[in-house]
């Protein structure tokens, strides 16, 4: 008897093996900067999210804080200098002796003994670049300072040059345990080229697949039903998985009177259609215009408008108190609003992107994913940019972002199609970039075709589709007691699922049961020797 069960367990095991706490843990980065500015500027936030598509654990830290265990624990080492300064010698010294790869970006590289590129040479006004890994070649008029090492060696692998005046020169290249990029700034177009080479210094074996969404968006109490349909059904025919961005309240700013989702039913029913059949619902606010906070972010007065600066951290840790009070109460009513009409979010996009990263914490209480752009300012969500790949930054605290990459169908532009085929130019460059669109139904199925054509037009596409991503998105009780939860959508649905569930919970039974009765047959073991001696 003890046999067969023993073989019993060991069978289950065998089947269903768990992971261990080593392949579930990823690998740590230290990311360090040297800036003049108080706070970490925009562009290291930029390269903390570029870092973490590579399933990294990013620590950010100014140089002047770095310690040995720092270094010590770190698997990568990424410096990134934005301003011309000393570095603190346990980071130079450490770096030489560092067991890991070291990333160089920006200034300062010539400080680190592991760097072999020579001075650098600041370029500017640098008409094409051009990428190595497809020959590709590009113009990128705001890319406006970069800087390029001065010295290259017969192994240096070199992955973007940049051309002024016919003569080429290298801007990012590695060589065995060193990666160096020439940028200035991560916020002017830059960003695309890192992103693809970052492959090259993980040595990622991601895919070139590129995920790809249209989001409709600002669907409120005042949009057209008809016209909502319309382009959703447009989706449906084709078999496209679609997102729409529903706000539960409009208000009107000339006299404040609000109108309710739940008041419209045709426009309700449209929704709920549509979620039937490939639409996932992404929370956008509640209420449109939406308050101040949620709107123009949060309006903060400069340190110089106090008399010290304890006065000034008590002020502003007041003010990101209230914003986060607000968020929180904005995501409680967006979510119960929407869930009690039969409307289930997957996940969140913020109104006008301008979170601040104290928001930022509020949201994954309730979702994982999160859309839009980014606001790459700790404190004013006014330094907003967009990712060329989905990621999880560490300032979104564990949450993946789906980036919004080649804009709109702006109607007042003469070829709106055009511009959009302009923004998809760079992303191009990078493997498994993500190619993104909003779209409004209120201007109809006539743009609809082209724009659809033109994502499908770049080689591996694969359309988004949240209802098989997301199984479970929303962290809450809502306070309507009829209200589904979204519980249901991680229960088993086909028979194959059904079947795995019944079957995990039969191998949860018998592990418990091998527990116990292994606990057992020590404390018999126990009770033998004790009477033994």
């Amino acid at each position: 008897m003890r046999y067969k069960f023993i073989m019993t367990m060991v069978l289950f095991v065998t089947l269903f093996p768990f992971r261990s706490h080593a392949e579930q843990a990823t690998e740590r980065v230290l990311l360090t900067y040297s800036s003049d500015e108080t706070d970490v500027p925009g562009s290291v936030w930029m390269l903390d999210s570029l870092l973490s598509h590579f399933d990294v654990a990013t620590q950010v830290v100014k140089d002047t804080a770095v310690t040995q265990d720092m270094l010590q624990e770190a698997d990568w080492l990424v410096y990134y200098g934005l301003d011309q300064t000393p570095l603190p010698s346990i980071l130079t010294e450490r770096s030489s002796r560092f067991s890991g790869k070291l990333a160089l970006i920006g200034k300062n590289a010539e400080q680190f003994p592991l760097y072999e590129g020579g001075p650098l040479k600041q370029m500017n006004q640098v008409p094409s670049f051009k990428q190595q890994r497809t020959g590709k070649e590009i113009v990128l008029s705001n890319v406006l300072n970069v800087y390029s090492p001065s010295k290259l060696h017969t192994d240096d692998q070199v992955l973007l040059t940049g051309t002024i005046d016919d003569k080429s020169f290298p801007l990012i290249y590695q060589n065995g345990k060193v990666f160096y990029a020439g940028a200035k700034s991560l916020t002017d177009g830059f960003q695309y080229f890192l992103a693809d080479a970052l492959h090259e210094f993980f040595r990622s074996n991601h895919e070139e697949k590129h995920t790809s969404y249209i989001r409709l968006e600002d669907i409120t109490p005042s949009s057209d039903a008809e016209a909502l349909r319309k382009v959703g059904q447009y989706f449906i025919d084709r078999q496209i998985p679609f997102l729409m961005a529903v706000t539960p309240v409009s208000i009107n700013p000339d006299t404040s009177e609000k109108l309710y989702l739940a008041d419209q039913q045709p426009l309700l029913e449209v929704l709920q259609y549509l979620q039937s059949n490939g639409g996932s619902v992404i929370a956008h606010g509640y209420a449109q215009p939406s308050n101040d906070i949620e709107t123009n972010g949060l309006s903060i007065k400069k340190p110089e408008a106090f008399s010290n600066e304890e006065d000034y951290q008590q002020y502003l840790s007041s003010l990101l108190e209230k914003e986060q009070i607000s968020m929180e109460e904005t995501m409680r009513t967006t979510i119960d609003s929407l869930s009690s009409l039969g409307l289930f979010p997957v996940s969140f996009e913020a109104t006008d992107d301008t979170l601040t990263h104290t928001a930022y914490r509020s949201i994954p209480q309730y979702f994982s994913t999160i859309f839009g752009q980014m606001s790459f300012s700790p404190l004013v969500g006014k330094n907003t940019g967009t990712l060329p790949y989905v990621a999880q930054p560490s300032f979104l605290h564990g949450m993946t972002v789906y980036p919004e990459t080649i804009g709109y169908i702006d109607t007042t532009s003469y070829m709106p199609i055009e511009d959009m085929k302009k923004q998809l130019e760079p992303l191009l460059l990078v493997r498994d970039s993500t190619i993104s669109t909003l779209y409004h139904s209120y201007i109809g199925v006539d743009y609809l075709p082209d724009v659809i054509e033109l994502i499908e037009s770049v080689s591996h596409t694969e359309w988004l589709d949240m209802q098989t991503i997301v199984k479970s998105s929303i962290k809450y009780e809502t306070e309507s007691n009829d209200v589904k939860d979204n519980l249901q959508k991680i229960m088993p649905e086909t028979f194959i699922e059904k079947a795995l569930f019944l079957l995990s919970i039969v191998v949860f039974f018998f592990v418990t049961l091998f527990t116990l009765y292994t606990l057992y047959l020590r404390s018999q073991r126990k009770k033998q020797l004790f009477k033994e001696r």
